[in-house]
Formats: structure tokens, sequence, C-alpha cells
């Protein structure tokens, strides 16, 4: 029995100009909630996230993976992606699953149906962000067995992603010398395969 692997929907070339903007109404909308102005220094990164919203073949990276911005704290990259998110959900109609990885960790380490809800949502929503990714504890207890939350959620992205096509989306303030530090060589070698790996320079919006 073949199973239907799920695909980002594609736009046609000639939107990309009013996706941009569109990208840009959303930052700059979650920029204004918490009373900063934001002037992007990173307008091909943000390009390069709008060919991928509308599945461009001259997106620099590969369509069939996930993205995972690196940067600095504060560099707007959650608002970057958090923007990114909300246009695919325009674009295909089909929500996505937020998270962060210290809220991933807390769940876990409650137990409880409330952690079987999350690992479910894991494993079934076909786009995932997860936000700072690499800054949960390392391990946590969960009925008296350590685990280790990162590599577990991120092994099953990955199944998701080898086996239904499933995307995953993620924001990490640690590079990736020291997510291989943190993760191993086999998950950071899957993070190489399931994610586009993009370096987020951007201004620190806390510092203004």
């Amino acid at each position: 029995m073949t199973t239907n692997r799920f695909t980002l929907k594609e736009c046609p070339a000639e939107q990309l100009e009013d996706w941009i903007k569109v990208l840009m109404q959303y930052i700059k909308k979650s920029c204004s909630n918490i009373g900063r102005e934001y002037e992007p220094l990173h307008k091909d990164t943000l390009r390069e996230l709008a060919l991928y919203a509308i599945r461009d073949k001259s997106f620099k990276g590969n369509l069939n993976k996930g993205i995972i911005l690196i940067g600095d704290v504060g560099s707007g990259k959650t608002f970057a992606m958090d923007a990114l998110c909300k246009v695919l959900t325009d674009i295909n109609r089909n929500p996505v699953f937020y998270t962060s990885s210290r809220d991933i960790a807390k769940t876990f380490r409650r137990g409880s149906e409330s952690m079987f809800s999350l690992e479910d949502k894991i494993e079934r929503a076909p786009i995932m962000f997860i936000d700072d990714l690499a800054d949960e504890v390392d391990s946590s207890k969960v009925y008296g067995t350590e685990i280790f939350v990162g590599y577990e959620v991120l092994s099953t992205r990955y199944d998701a992603w080898v086996n239904k096509g499933f995307i995953t989306l993620a924001t990490s303030n640690i590079d990736r010398e020291n997510l291989l530090k943190k993760y191993g060589k086999r998950i950071d070698s899957r993070i190489e395969q399931m994610f586009n790996v993009i370096v987020f320079d951007g201004i620190d919006l806390r510092k203004k």
C-alpha cells in the first residue's frame, strides 16, 4: 500500500514579490507588537524564504527539506520564521504546529496525557516549527527513564520527513559545531539531511 507524501503547494513565480511583501508585513507586525521598529539587514535571506514558500526552483537550497535559521540571540530569526510559517499557512491552508524546545522538554518532564498528546503532534504534524532548538536541557526524567528530548524529537521528525515528506522548520542560537557537540554525529547528520541550514545575520532588536 502506497502512502501519499506530503508536499507544499507551488505558486506562480510572478507572485514572488507579492509574497515577499506579505512576509515583511508579518515581520513588521510581530515587531510592532513588542514596540520595536524593524529594518532588516538580511533582505537576501528573506527573499530566499519567500522563494522557499512558493516552491520556486531558483531557491538556493533543497525544496524538499525544511529550514533551520541559525543566528545570534535577538537577531530576529524567530520573527522571520514565524512570518514564513504564516505565509506557508496562507498558501497551503495547512496550519503549522508551533512549539519550542523548552516547552517540549517541560511537557516531557510533566509526563501524563499532555506528553502523549505532544508526541502525537510531533509525529503527525505535516509542518512543525521548533523555536530555539538545542535550548532545552540535555535530558529529562520521564517515568524514571532518562530521555534526551531534543534527540528524540529530531529523530521522530526525521522519520516523518523520510517516510511522509513532513517538513520541520526551526531556529537556533547554536552554530553547527555546537549542535554537533550537543546532539552527536548521528543527529547532526540528520539535521544536514532534513534541513536547509541558513545563517541568519540581523540586528539585535533588544539593544534598540
